[in-house]
């Protein structure tokens, strides 16, 4: 995937606005909670408090607010703003079937 493509050219998947938090756990096993921007079935957009190193994977839990499940996954940070602290696009890596499940059920109720 080409990083310098506008972002709307490198989706894959439908993307939905999202009402849902995640928690991300850094390298001393820090938690701190994000909120998501936008999410897909390929990944998520999120906004933090501050920037992500691109090309790291990172263990998140992911809190639907909807249904008020918790899914644990892993992500790779694809591409990070500068411009703008924190925000930031996610690849899914690793993701359990029940979280692949809610995502689909999400999406195809429209949120």
């Amino acid at each position: 995937m080409d990083v310098r493509q506008p972002v709307s050219e490198r989706r894959h998947h439908l993307r939905l606005g999202s009402y849902a938090v995640i928690c991300i756990k850094d390298e001393t096993g820090k938690s701190s909670w994000r909120f998501v921007e936008d999410i897909s079935l390929g990944g998520m957009r999120i906004y933090a408090e501050r920037p992500l190193d691109q090309g790291d994977i990172l263990d998140m839990e992911l809190k639907a607010e909807n249904t008020g499940q918790a899914f644990r996954f892993k992500a790779l940070v694809a591409w990070c703003d500068p411009g703008v602290t924190g925000r930031a696009g996610l690849t899914f890596v690793e993701m359990e079937p029940p979280m692949r499940d809610w995502l689909q059920t999400y999406l195809g109720a429209g949120g």
